[in-house]
């Protein structure tokens, strides 16, 4: 099962916001608490025979990058404000302030990556977007290390196409459930309901992009609702755009038309990384026709990047957003445990609580040889052995 990390990292950083945004460098990433509420998660679904696949963000779409200066933007104004309360002895409204003003940065998701490391965790680093990374695991065939579904709070990996998606997971493990294939042949039209009867994940994922994303500001009076009725009504994406043309209720924005096919083409077709070829790959294939469509330019759908650095960011090693080594910088010593490998994950299953036992059955985690060399394989197999015969409890 995938966990979109960064979702689980977010939950629990509201109850130490305050320790994130004014953290002590000599503080521990093992210390704060959002790791801990991320473990406890975690080490619940091991002990139910779960085997979790955490999946981290990586750089940034260009596509995204108004969103992101937004965000940004307020979360600057909140941490001005929240300071500003805390010297004035306010710590309540301080605190709320805080959590405006939450950032998960590179460095947190590579000081979890070492515990996860040291617990055997599976684990893969996106080169852009989670969400997509996550879809496209969810798309593999279980035998070439396919998911069997994602734990997020992100609604946009079902935009992404992801069949499966489990939302507001709680320590027990109770959550909402949502099939896209069961939406799509739902035939409830209970009042106030949507119904997707007639449609396709094409048209799905267009009413989603045409109501407004990440990628894509909504047109002003356009939204899921008036969406749906617009797609439902035509069942086609360009007539859908052709019509607001046609109409003179909606401003369309100069420029609208394209930005809605590039937002709409990240969904179907971002760059994503290969766990089993190790290199960049589409979320789908493109079809004929697709790349002089947008004039040869894909940069949209995530830059092209050199192999090796794609490899390192994958595993952990690099920084996504500013393209450094993590221990360059780091406070955290590289213990050089877990990389990727092309191995198959279908073996681990048979392991106690799902856990890795080194053997060449993922490929997300394993040891390489260089590393292996760092440990003896006396000392390499106690741990392991360790790891085999815990009994994880919630705690």
């Amino acid at each position: 099962v995938g966990i979109d990390a960064y979702s689980w990292l977010h939950r629990g950083a509201y109850s130490c916001s305050m320790e994130i945004c004014q953290r002590d460098p000599k503080t521990k990433g093992s210390e704060l608490t959002c790791m801990k509420f991320f473990m406890n998660r975690l080490n619940m679904l091991r002990y139910n025979n779960v085997i979790p696949v955490v999946v981290f963000d990586g750089g940034r779409l260009p596509l995204k990058s108004a969103t992101e200066k937004g965000r940004q933007r307020k979360r600057d104004a909140n941490l001005e404000q929240a300071r500003i309360k805390l010297s004035e002895g306010d710590v309540t409204g301080a605190i709320e302030l805080f959590q405006g003003a939450i950032k998960i940065t590179p460095f947190i998701a590579y000081e979890l990556i070492q515990i996860l490391k040291a617990e055997g965790v599976e684990y893969i680093v996106a080169p852009y977007e989670a969400d997509s990374q996550l879809a496209y695991l969810s798309m593999l065939d279980p035998e070439k290390g396919g998911l069997a579904a994602v734990i997020s709070e992100d609604s946009d990996l079902l935009a992404y196409g992801c069949n499966v998606v489990i939302y507001k997971m709680d320590q027990f493990g109770v959550g909402k459930e949502v099939v896209l294939d069961r939406a799509f042949n739902c035939t409830d039209v209970s009042a106030g309901r949507l119904t997707f009867k007639c449609f396709t994940q094409e048209l799905f994922t267009g009413m989603c992009v045409l109501a407004g994303c990440d990628y894509l500001a909504s047109i002003t009076g356009i939204g899921i609702r008036r969406s749906h009725s617009l797609v439902s009504q035509h069942k086609n994406l360009e007539e859908v755009l052709y019509a607001l043309q046609l109409t003179k209720k909606h401003q369309i924005p100069e420029g609208y038309i394209n930005s809605f096919k590039e937002a709409n083409a990240v969904f179907h077709h971002a760059r994503v990384y290969d766990p089993n070829m190790r290199c960049l790959s589409f979320l789908r294939p493109v079809r004929e026709g697709f790349i002089d469509a947008f004039e040869g330019n894909l940069d949209f759908l995530g830059p092209e990047l050199p192999s090796l650095v794609v490899i390192a960011i994958a595993e952990g090693k690099m920084d996504p957003i500013s393209m450094e080594d993590f221990d360059e910088y780091s406070r955290v010593p590289s213990q050089g445990h877990g990389v990727l490998s092309t191995n198959k994950r279908v073996a681990s299953q048979k392991h106690s609580r799902g856990l890795l036992t080194g053997s060449d059955s993922s490929p997300f985690v394993s040891f390489s040889q260089k590393e292996k060399d760092n440990i003896s394989f006396r000392t390499g197999e106690k741990i392991l052995q360790k790891l085999k015969h815990t009994a994880y409890k919630n705690q």
